[in-house]
């Protein structure tokens, strides 16, 4: 029966001795202490805090803070239906879950053009974009990132052909 009563009698000195403490610690912080009256009464990053007798007691460093970056809603790419990726009115020849390729009988900078405007609609950043044409055969190549990853897209013509070969590649 003595157990339970000499155990509170001890939590009840422990309790006294820590809060008895930490307010001794208090009191020697004055008001003046805590809230400065001035902004020169505000210590800089490189001023020293001295106490009464002149003997530096703290150093204040400067805390390194992280650039604040903004948020960007990315898409991801594989996520979509490759549907989206189809040039309008193009014949799909093959489709798997990270290319598709296509054949259609538009102008090929047309074909480019939509491409670019369409990735670019999503955030991503062009790369590269390279158009070549020799004679009747023409070679375009975009390459566009973002935070989902690549994608490139490959417009091509034969000399003498009528129709434009199309690759998406996501990479």
């Amino acid at each position: 029966m003595r157990v339970p009563f000499v155990l509170i009698a001890v939590a009840i000195v422990i309790a006294a001795a820590v809060f008895g403490r930490s307010s001794s610690v208090e009191s020697e912080v004055t008001e003046t202490d805590r809230t400065p009256s001035t902004v020169s009464d505000i210590k800089g990053i490189d001023d020293e805090i001295v106490d009464s007798s002149g003997t530096p007691v703290l150093t204040l460093l400067p805390t390194p803070t992280s650039t604040p970056k903004p948020a960007v809603e990315s898409t991801p790419l594989l996520s979509l239906s490759t549907k989206g990726y189809v040039y309008p009115g193009a014949a799909v020849i093959s489709e798997n879950d990270n290319t598709i390729e296509m054949q259609s009988s538009s102008d090929t900078d047309e074909i480019t053009d939509w491409y670019s405007e369409k990735l670019m609609s999503l955030g991503m950043n062009v790369n590269t974009r390279v158009k070549t044409r020799a004679n009747d055969k023409v070679l375009n190549k975009l390459v566009v990132s973002g935070t989902s990853g690549k994608v490139s897209v490959e417009v091509s013509k034969e000399d003498g052909s009528s129709q434009v070969r199309i690759i998406v590649l996501f990479i």
